[in-house]
């Protein structure tokens, strides 16, 4: 019985999962426009929340549901970073994303990909 060639192998394994992986250009492509975007702080309490929350909702054209996900830890005065996904157990052309007891950022930057999709300069504050 012959030795296989190891380093052969792991080269064509790494050629496969190269090939699975979309450029960025195709991301950016694929990435749906938004139609609107707001951010809020719900001081609002409620039975499973008793600090304000930030929420982010963003409407974009697909008939399919995305999410938003943090993106890093935001240092003071730096924006928020979301990243748009498609997927998720929300409605059809809808995102969302929520988080409690933390300091209001100055902006959310929402990135696709890796290319800054939209920006949300306006936070405002329900009660």
């Amino acid at each position: 019985m012959r030795a296989g060639r190891p380093g052969l192998a792991a080269a064509g394994l790494l050629a496969a999962a190269c090939a699975c992986i979309p450029p960025a250009e195709d991301i950016a492509a694929a990435c749906p426009a938004v139609r609107s975007a707001e951010a809020w702080i719900n001081r609002m309490p409620s039975t499973t929340a008793r600090e304000p929350a930030l929420v982010v909702m963003v409407r974009v054209d697909s008939a399919e549901p995305w999410s938003l996900k943090s993106v890093g830890a935001p240092q003071p005065g730096d924006p928020l970073r979301l990243e748009l996904t498609e997927g998720g157990h929300g409605h059809p052309g809808i995102a969302s994303w929520r988080r409690t007891g933390r300091e209001t950022p100055g902006s959310i930057e929402i990135f696709c990909g890796e290319n800054l999709h939209h920006r949300i300069t306006e936070i405002t504050s329900a009660r």
